[in-house]
């Protein structure tokens, strides 16, 4: 989990099937 403060965003990797997924959200959000 990457924080960007200035962008309030969190860029998120995680595994799949085939490899990683890389998501951008905006903050506030909730990972779990």
């Amino acid at each position: 989990v990457a924080l960007d403060k200035q962008k309030r965003t969190a860029i998120v990797e995680r595994e799949v099937d085939g490899g990683l997924e890389t998501l951008c959200l905006d903050l506030p959000a909730v990972i779990t």
